[in-house]
């Protein structure tokens, strides 16, 4: 199965299979995750969200140039 951050998850799949992408850790730690939506190695926090992108808009994707 495709491994998403929780932004890509939004921009690609929709709101239900965002929901899918908690849980990879506890609150308060990080893992890294292969996203296939960013083409990157990405640390994701326990809801999900990829973590240097928190503050930015959900459903936005981030662009390493």
């Amino acid at each position: 199965m495709a491994e998403f951050c929780r932004q890509c998850a939004l921009k690609y799949l929709g709101e239900i299979e965002a929901e899918h992408t908690a849980g990879g850790c506890k609150p308060g730690e990080t893992f890294w995750e292969l996203c296939e939506g960013c083409g990157d190695l990405v640390e994701i926090d326990h809801e999900g969200w990829r973590v240097d992108a928190r503050l930015s808009k959900p459903g936005t994707h981030i662009n390493r140039s």
